[in-house]
């Protein structure tokens, strides 16, 4: 009689997700700058800049597959973040000077992604995944002169008590994901589109005229390629 081993035991991808992700990419931003005294403008310029953008995140999050090859699922994940975002505001009227900011931006999102495993070997898997995000991010200012007046920064430090921005990010992303066992890598991209328009207005004296400076940003998007470790329990 021939006796055949007993099957392999399928090892459970559902749980409890803990992680940390890393991300690299740019975007495009667009403002204006304007300086005016109450009874006229003494001048206004638009920029259009394609910044760096790096961000870190921990997130958490729940994993579950509902096929019944166990080959299809879901997870979603919560997440808070911080990073660098570098924005030149590079005049577009001739003859303005270039206003460098630099920011810590500050998030926190939620994302949902639909899974599917085409691979599995043992305790490894191999698999893609596609889904979508929403997040609002506060980007705390820590920098801002003009780059061709270094000394310049001590006026912004001093006159310019509002500097930060905020905006939303939905995001649609796909990415390829590795198992083993418990620890899953993932490798990422992301198209985010952002929403919102800041606008920072401060004021000084200088005598008895009193000015008035107006930055308004506004992010049009940010493309992302992220690096993910998360444990599964």
């Amino acid at each position: 009689m021939k006796i055949h081993p007993p099957p392999l035991l399928q090892i459970s991808k559902n749980g409890i997700l803990v992680g940390v992700e890393l991300g690299l990419g740019g975007g495009s931003i667009e403002g204006s700058v304007k300086e005016e005294t109450p009874i006229k403008i003494l001048g206004k310029a638009n920029f259009y800049d394609k910044p760096l953008n790096f961000n870190g995140k921990i997130f958490a999050g729940y994993q579950r597959y509902f096929s019944q090859d166990n080959k299809m699922g879901y997870n979603a994940k919560v997440s808070l973040g911080a990073g660098y975002l570098n924005i030149d505001r590079e005049h577009l009227n001739e003859n303005a000077e270039k206003l460098r900011t630099s920011y810590v931006p500050l998030s926190f999102g939620i994302e949902a992604n639909f899974l599917y495993d085409f691979w599995e070997k043992g305790e490894q898997v191999l698999g893609a995944s596609i889904g979508l995000g929403y997040s609002f991010v506060y980007g705390i200012n820590t920098e801002m002169y003009m780059v061709n007046q270094p000394e310049s920064k001590e006026l912004f430090d001093k006159y310019f008590a509002d500097k930060n921005i905020y905006y939303s990010l939905i995001s649609p992303r796909i990415a390829l994901h590795y198992y083993y066992g418990k620890h899953q890598v993932e490798l990422g991209f992301s198209f985010d589109k952002a929403l919102g328009e800041s606008m920072n207005i401060n004021t000084a004296m200088t005598g008895t005229t009193e000015y008035k400076d107006t930055i308004t940003t506004k992010p049009n998007y940010f493309y992302t390629f992220s690096l993910s470790y998360a444990y599964r329990f």
